[in-house]
This record gives structure tokens, sequence and C-alpha cells, in this order.
């Protein structure tokens, strides 16, 4: 994740572009309107576009920067979806009734899939990623909302396309399926990235996908892959539930995007604010990393703030060749020889970090089904929390390693302490075992029914004169600090509770002053409470 975006000046790419395409796409922001300046303390995209032909772009440039209501100006640039490093064909595979019944979904060809297998110190299995054991912990019952930037969709009865659009600069309009946009479009990108996110799982047909999710496809890409930066941020603010011209408001935003394409420029501004708003709206963003072999950082939406940035990892345990790397990347997954589907009955074995990300993707939506207020750093906490480092020759790599599905699981639902915020005050992995200190007859304190909240682990900030402070709310109200009573508070980085009951009331956290009369937020974190309780310290 990228701590602060990277300036995009106006002259990159701009004097190419202008000879090489016919017309070309600029980008302005509106700053003020009618002499007042547009001034808003939530994200807000106010960037406008226009198109003209190739030589007439430095002398609308002159125009749009000395007109006063318009501040920044921006050349869109050209992007692509990487192509798969290879593609092979799959074959729908005839297996003995034994060895069916050793699969974990009714999915014919989910036996295929080897990113679901255990874990082993194998060449072959020490970058599987252990998913089949994790869906047994993760709570699949909430169906989730993942929305795919890319092109290529086409319907395969494998997955559920909830809505989607054609984004496409002149195509603008409320239809995605490549086979009806342009039926001699073999392309399908899109749809080898959907299925590995959100195939529809257990239904006796194609595979199964990560996460049990409906899935929004805005088709920003044409036939051939590639599209522009102005496509890409409308897309995520569609995604977002923004208006967007063209084309039909969705009623709520998604709660994950997949952006499995990028370029090798910084991070443009236009872009940035939309993904801030997608941020501010509760959307988490995922992106391939790319297939360059190169620094992750040269590449948006890599370089962008707020992006969690997935590399490519082998069977064997080792980074893939072409992944690009670099300390942008926040995680691995199997990105070579990953089994997908691309069309009906159609299946492919593929190469690409295009394909590590909606992995992850789906991941994400799994753990924002237990807690919908989780952002991109608690996303990324939680990872790098349930990752396998490389090894090489013998020595263990700094940085980036290799998702493991199952620590993921056990993480998210309150088995292991080592990211949850809220815990039995015993069960903190600074202080197992001290269970005297903690019972305070006279202070009315015992272990059964004392709780902690670690902050650090939500990576909230809290300024001077603040308080760390804990609402209840009933399960009968919407969840607002308005409709909350404090159980608790503190200046310091950890808040304890006593006797709380999660079974009707829900429990959040928020930064707020002394009288609560200002509040950073009006939703505070919800600490999902009802994981953090265990009956180990209770004798009741």
């Amino acid at each position: 994740m990228k701590k602060a975006a990277i300036v995009l000046a106006l002259s990159i790419g701009a004097t190419s572009f202008a000879k090489a395409a016919e017309q070309v796409t600029i980008v302005y922001k509106v700053v003020s309107t009618q002499g007042e300046a547009v001034q808003t303390d939530v994200p807000e995209y106010n960037w406008k576009t226009v198109r003209v032909d190739a030589d007439k772009v430095d002398e609308t440039v002159r125009e749009l920067k000395a007109d006063p209501t318009i501040g920044m100006v921006e050349i869109a640039q050209k992007v692509q979806a990487p192509k798969p490093v290879m593609e092979v064909p799959a074959y729908p595979k005839v297996y003995a009734q034994g060895v069916r019944a050793q699969a974990a979904f009714n999915d014919p060809e989910f036996i295929q899939q080897k990113v679901w297998a255990d874990y082993a110190d194998t060449d072959t299995n020490r970058g599987s990623l252990t998913i089949a054991q994790g869906m047994d912990i993760y709570d699949s019952t909430r169906r989730m909302k993942i929305g795919v930037v890319d092109g290529g969709f086409v319907e395969t009865g494998d997955i559920t396309y909830a809505q989607g659009v054609d984004m496409v600069f002149g195509n603008r309009a409320d239809g995605f399926l490549e086979t009806e946009i342009d039926p001699n479009c073999g392309y399908r990108h899109g749809t080898q990235v959907s299925h590995l996110a959100a195939a529809n799982r257990n239904n006796g047909v194609g595979m199964a996908g990560i996460a049990n999710a409906d899935v929004y496809a805005a088709r920003a890409l044409d036939c051939s892959g590639s599209g522009f930066t102005t496509d890409i941020a409308e897309s995520i603010l569609w995604l977002a539930g923004e208006p967007v011209s063209g084309v039909t408001q969705l009623p709520e935003p998604v709660d994950v995007i997949n952006l499995s394409l990028n370029a090798e420029t910084a991070c443009p501004f236009y872009l940035q604010d939309a993904l801030d708003v997608a941020r501010s709206r509760g959307v988490v963003i995922v992106a391939s990393a790319g297939n360059n072999s190169d620094d992750a950082a040269k590449y948006y939406p890599n370089n962008c703030e707020g992006v969690v940035n997935v590399g490519s990892n082998r069977f064997d345990g080792t980074k893939s060749s072409f992944t690009n790397d670099g300390e942008e990347v926040d995680v691995f997954a199997t990105g070579s020889d990953v089994f997908t589907m691309s069309g009906p009955g159609q299946y492919n074995y593929v190469y690409g970090t295009s394909f590590s990300s909606p992995i992850v993707a789906g991941h994400v939506a799994l753990i924002k089904a237990v807690e919908p207020e989780a952002d991109e750093t608690r996303i990324i906490r939680l990872l790098k929390a349930a990752q396998r480092s490389f090894v090489v020759n013998g020595l263990t790599q700094t940085g980036a390693g290799i998702m493991d599905s199952l620590k993921l699981a056990k993480a998210v639902s309150g088995e292991t302490y080592v990211a949850r915020p809220l815990v039995h005050a015993l069960n903190h992995e600074s202080r197992i075992a001290t269970e005297a200190a903690y019972t305070q007859a006279s202070a009315q304190l015992d272990t059964c029914g004392l709780y902690e909240v670690d902050t650090t682990k939500l990576d909230v900030s809290r300024d001077a004169g603040e308080f760390f402070k804990v609402f209840e709310v009933s399960k009968d109200s919407d969840f607002t600090v308005a409709n909350g009573t404090e159980v608790s508070n503190s200046q310091g980085s950890r808040v304890l509770l006593k006797n709380i009951n999660p079974t009707v009331n829900n429990y959040g956290l928020s930064v707020c002053n002394a009288d609560n009369s200002v509040c950073d937020s009006e939703i505070p974190v919800n600490l999902n409470a009802s994981k953090a309780l265990t009956g180990v310290y209770c004798a009741r």
C-alpha cells in the first residue's frame, strides 16, 4: 500500500500520445464555481473530461489552465490488462466416485483447483494456499458484492453477475457482456478473473470461487484488453455507488473492487481522487502487482494510496519469475498454473498476477463479511499476520510473503489473537495465564467478564486530549455513536471492558473528546464482540 500519492506531471506521455492517437482525452479538475472555491470535508470527484483532436491538445490545455475555475490538467493515459504470461487449455475431467468424494464441494472441476490445496513442505505444495481448510472456518452466510474492473465478461452459468455496465469511452451503456457488445471478440480476461473470486460453490457446475458473492462488472477495457485511466477512474466511482454519466447508478457501493490491470506511470491525481471516494464509502481496492519482473512502485494502481497490492508465487513456494515486486507489494498469492473458467465449459491454466489478485480480493470479501468496517489498513494487517515467508537457500526472506487462507480464517474468526482487536483480557498474546493479576473482587473485576480492546490493532490515532471510547449499541438500533452508551474509555492504547453482552448489543470504538460532543466518526469501528467471547475463563 502506497503511503502517499505520486505526482503526475502534465507532460507525461502527452506529446507521444498526441502523435499516436487521432483524439486525446484531457482531464481537468474544477476547483471553484462562479468564483467560490469548492470545499468539502469528504472526498469528492470534481474532474471533467474533454476529448479533442491530437493537433488541438496544446491549445486546449492552455485554455483550461487560463480558466480560474480549473486547477490541475492531465492527459488520460492508456492502460492495459496484462495478458496471461501463459495460458494453457484445460479440459473437463471425469473422476472415479472415490476421487470425487475427496473434494470439498460438488463443483465438477473443483479437484483441479490446486490453489485450494493444503500447504506442505514439498515442491508441489509450498505455494498452495490452504483455502479448503479455511473455508470450514470463514462465515460465508452473508452474500457479498465484488466489483471487477476489466473486460471480456461472458456468461458461463457458474457466476452471478448482479449488474454490469460498459464504461469504454464512446460506448457508455447498461450492458457489459462481450458476446453482445462484440460477438467476434475472444477476449475473456474479466471472466477468468471473476470466477477465481466468486464462481458459485456447491452448485454442481464448473469450479469454486473464494467468496459467496455477486459480481458487479465494469467493462473498462475493450476487446484488445486496453482502455484509458479516465474510464478506470469512472468505473471505480460507479462501483462506489457514485453517479456516472450514461449508466444506471448503483444503489449502494460494492464491498471490494478488483483491478487486474496496470500501466507504467505515476498515479494520476484523478484516479487517486476516485480511489479516495471509494475508500470513503467503505470499499477496499485490491490490485495485481503486474507482470514486468520490475519494481511495482513504477506502476499504477500499485503506486496509488490505499490499494492492497498482490504479487504472484509458484506452487513450489518461490516467487513467479514474471511478478513485479518491491515494497509496494503487500502479499503474494499463487498466480502460476492457476485453474480458471473462460466460458461455458471452457477452462484454462493461467499465469499472471491478474489471477493472484482476485484470490486475495475474494478473501477480502470474506473478511468484510465479518468486519464490515475493515479498511485497507486493517485488511493488510490481517494479511501480513497470516503470511508464510519466502525461504531462499534456507534463509527466511523479509518483506511480503504468501497468504495462508487457514491462518487468515483463524485470525478473522477469533480462533487466534494475532490481529483481533477485542479479546478476553487473559487471551491477549502478551499476557496469557495471568489470571491472578486480573481477579480483583474489591474492584468487582473477575476474569470471566473482563475484556480488552487493543487499539494498536485497529490503526486508529488519537490526538492529545482525545479518548478511545467504547460504545454499547442495541442490535435493534442503527450502529451509531448517537444510539450508543459509553461503557469504557481510555487515553492509553488499551481499553478494558467488563461484563459485555454481545447477544443483544453491538460494541464499537470511536475517538472522541471528553464529553462525546465531537467524535471522529458517527459510525464507530465495530469490535465484533461476539467473536471475542470465550468459555475458557468462565465457570458458568
